[in-house]
């Protein structure tokens, strides 16, 4: 039986390779290159690094569905998460004059994660706001604490302008982004979440892998990701977190 992790692992060594192979030429080791070789080689670079970061991603997807990924908890602001998430992509978002809105209210509690992955799911949902969004729109990252005495079996709750899915009693942080998009087309949410899946009909494309990624980074933290989309009416991706407080 093939071992996909291992597999996927040992593609990073060659692509490394060339990547400072590419590096080596660009400085004029090998001699001296024209403007134009120099942009062709930023060209071959930049794909090595969409393929390395794809590649990362596999492992990272491939670790978290074994079980194997290691999660450093520590005890985080709600607001640092957002603001290192959103510090990642503003400038693609100035480049289409797109705002980075943030909707988190004063009083918000300190949550126990993992600072990367929870970061990385911020920054992949913020991402990909941005790109399905039109020129001059707005995103918004909000969040919001809630508190329920008992378990919740869905629907819409007071605190928050969309519905949410069956949790369980406890302190729970509950994180969204939303869009002014095209929307997704409800025969593809129940995959949207799934290794490749995308939205066959949207111009802007990417790995399929970015939100495979977040379904289970937030499940390893006990939590759950879920979508809320209309056509023609954006999308808003949200995810909830347990809140661990510390006793001091």
């Amino acid at each position: 039986m093939i071992n996909t992790g291992m597999l996927i692992h040992d593609l990073r060594v060659p692509l490394t390779a060339i990547m400072n192979g590419i590096m080596m030429v660009q400085r004029g080791l090998g001699g001296s290159i024209s403007p134009q070789q120099q942009e062709l080689l930023s060209i071959a670079y930049q794909g090595s690094e969409t393929m390395l970061a794809m590649v990362n991603t596999l492992l990272d997807i491939s670790k978290l569905e074994q079980g194997r990924m290691t999660l450093n908890y520590e005890q985080l602001s709600p607001y640092d998460l957002v603001e290192d998430a959103v510090e990642r992509l503003q400038v693609a978002a100035q480049q289409r004059q797109i705002t980075l809105a943030r909707d988190l209210p004063a009083g918000l509690p300190q949550i126990e994660v993992d600072r990367d992955k929870i970061v990385r799911v911020l920054q992949n949902l913020i991402d990909n706001a941005v790109k399905f969004s039109p020129d001059r729109g707005a995103v918004t990252i909000g969040a919001r604490y809630l508190s329920l005495p008992t378990d919740a079996t869905g629907g819409e709750h007071p605190a928050l302008s969309f519905t949410i899915p069956a949790l369980l009693a406890g302190e729970w942080l509950v994180y969204w982004v939303r869009d002014e998009g095209p929307g997704i087309p409800p025969q593809y949410h129940a995959r949207i979440f799934e290794k490749f899946g995308q939205v066959q009909q949207q111009k802007s494309r990417g790995t399929g892998l970015g939100l495979t990624f977040c379904k289970l980074a937030v499940e390893a933290h006990h939590g759950q990701i879920w979508l809320q989309s209309r056509e023609g009416l954006g999308s808003t991706f949200a995810f909830a977190l347990p809140v661990k407080r510390c006793d001091s």
